[in-house]
């Protein structure tokens, strides 16, 4: 049975709440409220500061039919949750579109990021239809020779800002963002691409910090350069610039790229009520830390709950990994982001 969008909402709260509890306690008094579905391994660019594109490994992924059984699944169980799909380009995977349209079925949100390379006129009215709450497109700069050289193919940016513009020209279009890295390559734009963002009618943009890796990870990395381009971007927020990074985020990024810990709110990990599904079925809340168990042979609430589990979860509360929280994935929005976004999704925006 599909759920109100109000009962959704209440379910939703509820996990994080009780999240919340059980990282105080240290008990499991909460289900996932974001899953993730690795569904794609593959992806066409060869950006500078990534190294998921080396990852490709063929076979082994679950089939369509087992990821839509899987999502039904995981919906019967843990209702209050938002699906993401992640890690490398989603829709260069088949399966895709299908599990999308399978989530809008059973009231689920749904919200990807792509680089945009793929997304046609036709693409776009197949992404618009299926549901989909909050897309992500990947514009790291306005300038072509810059947003190319990082993703490392010609063409890139030009096919970014086509798929934009097929995804906001349709009516029933979801929630439409900009997501930019902020590197070496890119730090005088910042504000720029803010602004763009709001002149090109999007609902947003957001700003994450470079992991560092891949092929030019040092050639890229800006370190304490940085500080001086997020004042710049932060005073743009407070000038009303649709950035959807909150001030403590931000904040926090300065912090990385000077190589100091974190300031305090805006870098907690989200991996405690995450669950994340790998290709080939296998259940992680924390890459590094390892798999728990695999959700095609294994009863989901038992794997949550298991020793392994609670052995993960213990590292995630001991973890000192800054670098990773600043992740998107990870960051608590500002308030009136959070506010926005529910607005949104219970005028039922698509």
């Amino acid at each position: 049975m599909k759920p109100s969008r109000l009962a959704f909402s209440f379910s939703y709260s509820l996990q994080q709440a009780f999240s919340g509890l059980s990282e105080l306690t240290g008990l499991t008094l909460h289900k996932p409220s974001r899953v993730i579905f690795e569904n794609s391994s593959v992806c066409n660019l060869r950006c500078g500061y990534c190294d998921f594109w080396r990852d490709q490994v063929p076979g082994g992924a679950l089939s369509t039919g087992e990821w839509i059984s899987l999502l039904e699944r995981i919906r019967a169980w843990a209702p209050g949750f938002v699906l993401g799909l992640g890690y490398a380009e989603p829709f260069a995977e088949a399966s895709t579109l299908p599990i999308l349209r399978a989530a809008k079925r059973l009231g689920v949100p749904a919200v990807c990021s792509t680089n945009g390379t793929l997304v046609d006129h036709a693409k776009a009215v197949e992404i618009c239809a299926a549901g989909l709450n909050n897309i992500y497109v990947s514009l790291d700069s306005l300038r072509p020779e810059v947003h190319d050289g990082l993703r490392g193919v010609p063409g890139t940016q030009a096919k970014a800002l086509l798929a934009i513009r097929h995804l906001l020209s349709n009516r029933s279009r979801p929630a439409v963002y900009a997501t930019a890295v902020i590197t070496a390559a890119n730090l005088e734009e910042l504000p720029a691409l803010a602004a763009w963002a709001a002149d090109a009618g999007l609902d947003g943009i957001s700003f994450q910090a470079m992991m560092r890796r891949g092929s030019a990870k040092d050639a890229l990395w800006p370190g304490a350069k940085a500080c001086a381009a997020i004042d710049r971007l932060m005073a743009a927020k407070r000038a009303g610039a649709p950035v959807r990074n909150s001030m403590a985020q931000l904040k926090n990024f300065k912090c990385y790229y000077s190589g100091l810990p974190p300031a305090g709110a805006g870098a907690a990990c989200a991996a405690f009520r995450m669950l994340k599904i790998k290709r080939n079925g296998e259940v992680r809340f924390c890459v590094p830390m390892g798999g728990i168990g695999n959700a095609m042979r294994a009863d989901l609430p038992r794997l949550w709950r298991s020793e392994a589990a609670d052995a993960v979860r213990r590292g995630i509360r001991r973890c000192s990994n800054s670098g990773c929280r600043l992740l998107n994935c990870h960051a608590t929005s500002s308030l009136g982001t959070r506010a926005k976004d529910a607005v949104n999704f219970l005028r039922g925006r698509r």
